[in-house]
């Protein structure tokens, strides 16, 4: 009875000593909270921020990328999640496998001309990772469109449903939107691998 009070002892000792190895570590990036402004007239300049860990090691680079058509006409942004030593919209981190429809990172003036909560996705899209291990959220906070002359795109008389609507299809003038990006409860390899989910 003992020796059997002594073992479960040691077992209850390991696992405070492994929960307080893992608390002690903390999480794996750092929170980050931003204020996006994001205009036509500015948009080769766009906003990005690195995500670090706790120790300020760059780990991911969260930014915002302009959509053209053709004759520079701004038809929206992507926020784009990649590696810092992995960048390039196809290395998106946000966007999941096999799935090229609407997504909550594209901001599309198209989808956001009748408005932010008329839009697919809403006012607050969630984003999870979690082979990164975070959650992106964005809160659309005001949106301006237009439309403006601008050039047909060859081949575009192969796709009907855009022929049609392309003469009245707007451009994004200006965007505002807050973001914070938190780690996941869990962290990486705590659940099946996805790349995001809305």
């Amino acid at each position: 009875m003992i020796l059997r009070h002594l073992r479960l002892g040691r077992y209850a000792l390991a696992a405070l000593l492994v929960g307080a190895e893992v608390w002690a570590e903390g999480p794996v990036i750092m929170p980050i909270s931003s204020r996006v402004c994001f205009s036509r007239t500015d948009a080769e300049h766009p906003w990005k921020e690195y995500i670090t860990t706790p120790g300020g090691k760059p780990l991911y680079v969260l930014e915002l990328v302009p959509d053209y058509a053709i004759g520079h006409y701004l038809v929206g942004a992507m926020l784009v999640l990649t590696k810092v030593d992995q960048r390039g919209e196809e290395y998106n981190l946000l966007s999941p496998e096999n799935d090229f429809g609407m997504q909550p990172y594209v901001l599309n003036a198209l989808d956001l001309r009748a408005g932010i909560d008329k839009s697919m996705f809403g006012r607050i899209r969630k984003m999870t990772v979690r082979e990164a291990g975070l959650v992106v959220t964005v809160t659309l906070k005001g949106v301006r469109v237009s439309v403006a002359p601008h050039r047909t795109p060859p081949g575009i008389s192969r796709f009907p449903e855009i022929a049609k609507i392309w003469p009245t299809y707007p451009q994004l003038d200006e965007l505002r939107f807050d973001v914070r990006v938190e780690p996941l409860v869990g962290g990486p390899g705590s659940l099946p691998a996805h790349r995001a989910t809305p």
